[in-house]
Protein backbone atom coordinates (compact mmCIF):
# COMPACT_ATOMS: atom_id res chain seq x y z
CA UNK A 1 0.00 0.00 0.00
CA UNK A 2 2.92 2.37 0.67
CA UNK A 3 4.39 1.79 -3.23
CA UNK A 4 1.27 3.53 -4.46
CA UNK A 5 1.39 6.14 -2.26
CA UNK A 6 5.20 6.86 -2.64
CA UNK A 7 4.72 6.85 -6.35
CA UNK A 8 1.96 9.82 -6.13
CA UNK A 9 4.40 11.83 -3.64
CA UNK A 10 7.27 11.38 -6.11
CA UNK A 11 4.66 12.58 -9.13
CA UNK A 12 3.14 15.60 -6.96
CA UNK A 13 6.84 16.26 -5.96
CA UNK A 14 8.19 16.80 -9.73
CA UNK A 15 5.11 18.52 -10.82
CA UNK A 16 5.92 20.95 -8.27
CA UNK A 17 9.90 21.26 -9.09
CA UNK A 18 8.61 21.64 -12.55
CA UNK A 19 6.76 24.56 -12.08
CA UNK A 20 9.00 25.99 -9.54
CA UNK A 21 11.90 26.08 -11.95
CA UNK A 22 10.48 28.64 -14.49
CA UNK A 23 10.81 30.79 -11.26
CA UNK A 24 13.33 33.12 -10.88
CA UNK A 25 12.72 33.24 -7.39
CA UNK A 26 13.42 29.47 -6.81
CA UNK A 27 16.40 29.50 -8.88
CA UNK A 28 17.71 32.38 -7.04
CA UNK A 29 17.11 30.19 -3.77
CA UNK A 30 18.38 27.53 -5.18
CA UNK A 31 22.01 29.48 -6.37
CA UNK A 32 22.20 31.06 -2.70
CA UNK A 33 21.51 27.94 -1.08
CA UNK A 34 24.72 26.23 -2.88
CA UNK A 35 26.59 29.43 -2.27
CA UNK A 36 25.80 29.32 1.37
CA UNK A 37 26.88 25.25 1.64
CA UNK A 38 30.25 26.30 -0.01
CA UNK A 39 30.99 28.85 3.13
CA UNK A 40 29.58 26.93 5.38
CA UNK A 41 31.11 24.32 5.17
CA UNK A 42 35.15 23.28 5.62
CA UNK A 43 35.67 21.94 2.05
CA UNK A 44 33.78 25.13 0.71
CA UNK A 45 36.50 27.48 2.75
CA UNK A 46 39.32 24.45 1.64
CA UNK A 47 38.23 25.09 -1.63
CA UNK A 48 38.21 29.19 -1.91
CA UNK A 49 41.56 28.94 0.20
CA UNK A 50 43.22 26.51 -2.63
CA UNK A 51 41.68 28.81 -5.63
CA UNK A 52 43.78 31.80 -3.71
CA UNK A 53 46.49 30.08 -3.36
CA UNK A 54 47.00 28.91 -6.74
CA UNK A 55 46.38 32.40 -7.97
CA UNK A 56 48.85 33.65 -6.15
CA UNK A 57 51.26 30.89 -7.20
CA UNK A 58 50.86 31.93 -10.81
CA UNK A 59 51.37 34.92 -10.27
CA UNK A 60 55.31 33.95 -8.65
CA UNK A 61 55.77 31.95 -10.88
CA UNK A 62 55.38 34.44 -13.85
CA UNK A 63 57.26 37.15 -11.92
CA UNK A 64 59.71 34.51 -11.70
CA UNK A 65 59.89 33.56 -14.87
CA UNK A 66 60.11 37.64 -16.43
CA UNK A 67 63.14 37.86 -13.78
CA UNK A 68 64.77 34.39 -14.89
CA UNK A 69 64.62 36.04 -18.82
CA UNK A 70 65.69 39.79 -17.79
CA UNK A 71 68.76 39.49 -19.11
CA UNK A 72 68.15 37.75 -22.12
CA UNK A 73 65.21 40.12 -23.16
CA UNK A 74 67.74 42.93 -22.36
CA UNK A 75 70.42 41.88 -24.54
CA UNK A 76 67.94 41.12 -27.71
CA UNK A 77 66.55 44.93 -27.17
CA UNK A 78 70.24 45.81 -27.56
CA UNK A 79 70.42 43.51 -30.37
CA UNK A 80 67.92 45.06 -32.17
CA UNK A 81 68.21 48.59 -30.94
CA UNK A 82 67.91 51.06 -34.55
CA UNK A 83 66.89 48.48 -36.75
CA UNK A 84 64.13 48.53 -38.76
CA UNK A 85 64.05 45.20 -40.87
CA UNK A 86 62.95 42.34 -39.08
CA UNK A 87 65.61 40.44 -37.48
CA UNK A 88 65.48 36.45 -37.56
CA UNK A 89 64.93 34.77 -34.26
CA UNK A 90 67.99 32.39 -34.85
CA UNK A 91 70.62 35.63 -35.75
CA UNK A 92 69.20 37.08 -32.26
CA UNK A 93 70.02 33.65 -30.77
CA UNK A 94 73.36 33.03 -32.19
CA UNK A 95 74.04 36.82 -30.79
CA UNK A 96 72.27 35.42 -26.98
CA UNK A 97 75.06 32.73 -27.51
CA UNK A 98 77.91 34.45 -28.35
CA UNK A 99 77.28 36.99 -25.56
CA UNK A 100 77.48 33.62 -23.39
CA UNK A 101 74.01 33.62 -22.42
CA UNK A 102 72.32 30.29 -22.05
CA UNK A 103 68.85 29.67 -23.23
CA UNK A 104 67.32 26.37 -22.21
CA UNK A 105 64.67 23.64 -24.10
CA UNK A 106 64.65 21.12 -26.37
CA UNK A 107 65.10 23.87 -29.18
CA UNK A 108 66.26 27.01 -28.46
CA UNK A 109 65.07 29.35 -30.92
CA UNK A 110 61.34 28.11 -29.84
CA UNK A 111 62.25 29.33 -26.48
CA UNK A 112 64.03 32.50 -27.20
CA UNK A 113 60.43 33.05 -29.09
CA UNK A 114 58.20 32.63 -26.33
CA UNK A 115 60.64 34.81 -24.26
CA UNK A 116 60.22 37.75 -26.69
CA UNK A 117 56.71 37.36 -26.90
CA UNK A 118 56.27 37.70 -23.76
CA UNK A 119 58.14 40.69 -23.45
CA UNK A 120 56.04 43.74 -24.31
CA UNK A 121 59.30 45.52 -25.59
CA UNK A 122 59.50 43.04 -28.79
CA UNK A 123 56.99 42.99 -31.98
CA UNK A 124 56.42 39.77 -34.00
CA UNK A 125 57.04 40.09 -37.72
CA UNK A 126 55.61 36.27 -38.78
CA UNK A 127 58.43 34.27 -40.18
CA UNK A 128 60.64 37.27 -41.31
CA UNK A 129 61.86 38.11 -37.16
CA UNK A 130 61.33 40.47 -34.67
CA UNK A 131 61.54 43.95 -34.08
CA UNK A 132 61.83 46.12 -31.45
CA UNK A 133 57.96 47.42 -30.88
CA UNK A 134 59.30 51.03 -30.35
CA UNK A 135 60.66 50.74 -34.02
CA UNK A 136 57.14 50.33 -35.42
CA UNK A 137 56.51 53.56 -34.11
CA UNK A 138 58.77 55.13 -36.10
CA UNK A 139 57.20 57.04 -39.08
CA UNK A 140 58.06 55.95 -42.55
CA UNK A 141 60.16 58.73 -42.98
CA UNK A 142 62.27 58.91 -40.08
CA UNK A 143 64.11 56.17 -42.01
CA UNK A 144 65.18 55.17 -45.27
CA UNK A 145 64.82 52.42 -47.67
CA UNK A 146 64.83 48.87 -46.19
CA UNK A 147 65.93 50.55 -42.38
CA UNK A 148 69.05 52.51 -43.96
CA UNK A 149 69.26 56.22 -43.70
CA UNK A 150 68.37 58.32 -46.90
CA UNK A 151 71.44 59.67 -49.16
CA UNK A 152 71.68 61.90 -51.37
CA UNK A 153 72.43 61.31 -54.70
CA UNK A 154 75.08 63.29 -56.22
CA UNK A 155 74.17 64.67 -59.81
CA UNK A 156 76.06 65.06 -63.08
CA UNK A 157 76.10 68.18 -62.77
CA UNK A 158 77.67 68.36 -59.25
CA UNK A 159 74.86 68.67 -57.86
CA UNK A 160 73.31 67.26 -54.31
CA UNK A 161 69.85 66.09 -54.62
CA UNK A 162 67.46 63.12 -53.30
CA UNK A 163 66.01 63.20 -56.45
CA UNK A 164 67.65 61.67 -59.92
CA UNK A 165 67.68 64.79 -62.73
CA UNK A 166 65.25 64.14 -65.59
CA UNK A 167 63.47 61.82 -63.49
CA UNK A 168 59.26 62.69 -63.87
CA UNK A 169 56.37 60.79 -62.43
CA UNK A 170 54.58 58.48 -65.14
CA UNK A 171 52.36 60.39 -66.50
CA UNK A 172 54.06 63.69 -66.10
CA UNK A 173 55.83 64.10 -69.26
CA UNK A 174 55.43 66.43 -71.89
CA UNK A 175 54.39 65.34 -75.44
CA UNK A 176 57.65 65.65 -77.71
CA UNK A 177 57.47 64.52 -81.53
CA UNK A 178 58.49 60.94 -80.56
CA UNK A 179 55.12 60.69 -78.28
CA UNK A 180 52.75 62.22 -81.06
CA UNK A 181 50.84 59.04 -82.12
CA UNK A 182 49.02 61.11 -84.37
CA UNK A 183 51.44 61.27 -87.64
CA UNK A 184 50.90 57.53 -87.59
CA UNK A 185 47.39 57.62 -89.55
Amino acid sequence: MSTPFIAALESEIAELEGDLESDPRYLKLRELKRLRSLYANDTGRELLYAASRAARSVSRAIASRESRNKDKVEAAAKFLEGRTVPVPTSQILENLLKQGLEINGQEPRNTLSAILSHSDLFASQGRSGWLLRSALDRKPEDAGFFGTEPKEIEQPDGSNDETPSGYQPLGASEPDEEDDLSNLA
